[in-house]
């Protein structure tokens, strides 16, 4: 696994991302914290991929701030 950054290239992937049912009482659509990240100036995101076959694969997102 590896945190890279959310750039032009992967952006819709992590978009694409699901939150499991039993979680969306608590977490939020993915586009929405892309957005806050881009736009809050507080938080920043990665996406958590995972190399297979050579192809690197979009596996969830994380943010955090500092």
């Amino acid at each position: 696994m590896y945190l890279a950054p959310i750039t032009m290239h992967n952006w819709r992937e992590v978009a694409k991302l699901q939150v499991h049912p039993e979680q969306q009482a608590f977490v939020a659509a993915p586009t929405y914290y892309l957005a806050l990240c881009q736009y809050g100036h507080l938080w920043h995101s990665r996406a958590i991929t995972l190399n297979q076959d050579g192809q690197e694969q979009v596996i969830g997102m994380l943010m955090f701030a500092y």
